[in-house]
């Protein structure tokens, strides 16, 4: 595998349209979520997780 295909770990990079980052993470954030607040900040926390990798 080339280097700069992969991450730090040696798996494939993914690269993920920051639209379908946000959809999965309010996707998520809906079904985990047990009020409106708590699905904001699952959804900021989800967001900032997916887009470090």
């Amino acid at each position: 595998m080339e280097a700069w295909t992969a991450t730090n770990d040696g798996w494939p990079l993914l690269l993920w349209p920051i639209k379908r980052q946000v959809a999965t993470a309010d996707r998520i954030a809906k079904h985990k979520g047990r009020n409106p607040q708590e699905c904001v900040s699952l959804e900021k926390r989800l967001l900032r997780k997916l887009m470090s990798k």
